[in-house]
């Protein structure tokens, strides 16, 4: 094995690659025996006008990469950290946090890489080994997001059910479930069904997309636009439920009614009670039980909690639908590649499309801190004991300076 290591890592040497650019993936790679040729075809030189423009493209792809970490990093650890977010959805959302983060870490990273040197430096083992995780954290995503709009119908539509069955259990089996989707749509192109390769034109390693007579990739893309069009069709439902809501007739009252002050029966709110305490109500028995009072005090209960689930869903919608946005173009690409032979696109759609692809894995943090009442409560809680941390360690180093300076 060390002898095979050795070997497999002196010809990447001999092709000009630096130890600087060898990841984890270069080396599990090469202890899994997999091999090493070098794909030419996949290396190009910049002109002096192109090489501004990879700088640029490398540049964003980096900023990306670190707003994709920070941003995805602090919404996991105040999902973890606030107890009150220990629910259904936010489970799921660490999820999909989790999936954008390490996307951006692991195939991004490679991608800025082959944006700088002008085309793919490492083996083709290694690009299918990048190519598998970006389909496998794409499809963890998307699949993710299907199940947070089940997630949100049920929580709407039988709020009792999904209270008692959706522990944190139960959440963690269904994204266990849904990585396990994820690995069987990732896994066939490393069999030789759609496989994976470099593509020039977007820096990445991903499907091979051609004509649909010649390549079997069509399946993987619709089952990825289906996932998104039956979420879309989860959130529909749910906007129906909520319009059907709103047109409910209002609780109405029955007033009390009393002849001597004591104001017994439905309509007392409370007043029965004062009453008898304070002598009102005569020598007369203690009041019966507030039926009223108990209706409205549990109608309160259960509006503020649906209120609260309401502006939840209007959260993971605004994520879902931001998801569908940044990812229509490379679909719309996608499509036309299949089915219309030897079309050529402009440079300029093709790396719009691809970026907005990459932006996405940031825009969720931005999204749920803006928009999510929750999410922005914890962060300003975390905002100030970093402050009040500050304050504290700045006034223990102003005593220890002033204690030295009387001494």
């Amino acid at each position: 094995m060390i002898m095979l290591l050795n070997s497999t890592t002196s010809k990447m040497f001999d092709n000009e690659t630096s130890p600087a650019t060898m990841s984890t993936t270069t080396v599990v790679t090469a202890m899994a025996g997999l091999a090493c040729n070098f794909d030419v075809d996949s290396k190009m030189t910049y002109s002096a006008s192109q090489n501004d423009m990879a700088a640029l493209k490398t540049f964003t792809v980096g900023v990306i990469i670190l707003l994709s970490v920070c941003g995805n990093g602090l919404m996991c650890c105040i999902v973890v950290r606030d107890k009150s977010l220990h629910r259904p959805p936010f489970y799921f959302l660490l999820n999909i946090a989790l999936a954008d983060m390490l996307r951006a870490l692991h195939c991004l990273s490679f991608t800025a890489s082959a944006v700088s040197q002008g085309g793919w430096l490492h083996s083709k083992a290694v690009c299918q080994v990048v190519a598998f995780f970006n389909v496998l954290l794409t499809f963890g995503s998307v699949f993710t997001l299907f199940v947070l709009g089940i997630s949100r119908y049920a929580v709407l539509r039988y709020h009792k059910f999904h209270r008692l069955k959706m522990t944190f259990l139960a959440c963690l089996l269904v994204i266990l479930v849904v990585w396990a989707l994820a690995i069987i749509m990732a896994f066939p192109p490393i069999f030789g069904l759609g496989s994976y390769t470099y593509i020039v034109r977007e820096y990445q390693c991903s499907y091979d997309h051609r004509y649909y007579k010649s390549n079997d990739t069509l399946g993987f893309i619709l089952v990825f636009v289906i996932s998104v069009f039956l979420t879309h069709l989860m959130y529909l439902k749910i906007l129906i439920f909520l319009r059907n809501h709103r047109k409910m007739c209002p609780l109405n009252f029955v007033p009390a009614n009393s002849t001597n002050w004591t104001f017994y029966g439905p309509g007392a709110t409370g007043r029965a009670a004062a009453n008898w305490v304070t002598g009102f109500a005569g020598n007369g028995p203690p009041p019966p039980t507030l039926i009223g009072f108990s209706q409205y005090a549990r109608r309160s209960h259960l509006q503020a909690h649906f209120k609260r689930e309401s502006e939840t869903t209007r959260t993971m919608y605004i994520i879902t639908a931001a998801f569908i946005v940044f990812w229509l173009p490379y679909i719309i690409y996608n499509y036309i590649v299949i089915f219309v032979e030897d079309y050529r696109f402009s440079e300029t759609f093709v790396a719009m499309a691809t970026w907005m692809t990459y932006l996405q894995v940031c825009v969720n943090p931005l999204i749920c801190f803006a928009v999510d009442r929750n999410m922005r409560k914890s962060l300003l809680t975390v905002i100030s004991c970093i402050k009040g941390r500050s304050t504290w360690l700045n006034n223990e180093r102003q005593q220890a300076y002033q204690y030295t300076n009387e001494r």
